[in-house]
Order: structure tokens, then C-alpha cells, then sequence
């Protein structure tokens, strides 16, 4: 389960740090408020690929951290996928 996720210079994101509870969360805001940034921000640490256009104009690089409670059987499938050796997580 995801319990933290850490944005810099992620398209128009700045800087964000949001933490999920166990249950439902769920993301409200007006249009253009960067609902959708936070998904592909999501999706990006878990393999999606992005061009460098998605990193924030002024900005050198992008950073995108998830915080995850555990290294279950499907977390380690979507390691291995990925090519990331568990120990280094």
C-alpha cells in the first residue's frame, strides 16, 4: 500500500508531499488544481515512462518518491518487473 508520496519539479508541481490513510482516499480540487499530475505521478514510480517534458520549467530534473508499508508478494512482482533488486528498496 502506498502511505506517502514525494513531489518536486513533477510538471507543475513545485513541491507536494501527501500521505494515504488505509481506507479510501480520494483527491478533490478544481480543474487545473493538478488531480491528474498526482496520478501520472503515481504512475510514474511504478514504471510508466515519461519524457523529459514532464519536468517543471526552470528545473534541472524531477523527483518522485513513493513511501510503501510493506515488500508483499505483488510488490516484489512489480520490483522484479521493473528490474529493481528488492534489497536495494
Amino acid at each position: 500500500m502506498l502511505l506517502e508520496l514525494h513531489i518536486k519539479d513533477f510538471a507543475l508541481i513545485d513541491s507536494a508531499d501527501l500521505k494515504f490513510e488505509k481506507g479510501l482516499n480520494i483527491l478533490t480540487g478544481e480543474t487545473g488544481a493538478g488531480k491528474s499530475i498526482v496520478i501520472d505521478s503515481v504512475n510514474f514510480i511504478m514504471g510508466d515512462k515519461q519524457s523529459r517534458d514532464i519536468i517543471r520549467t526552470g528545473a534541472e530534473s524531477a523527483y518522485v518518491e513513493g513511501v510503501f508499508d510493506d515488500n508483499s508478494e505483488e510488490n516484489s512482482h512489480i520490483l522484479q518487473e521493473n528490474g529493481i533488486d528488492e534489497e536495494d528498496v
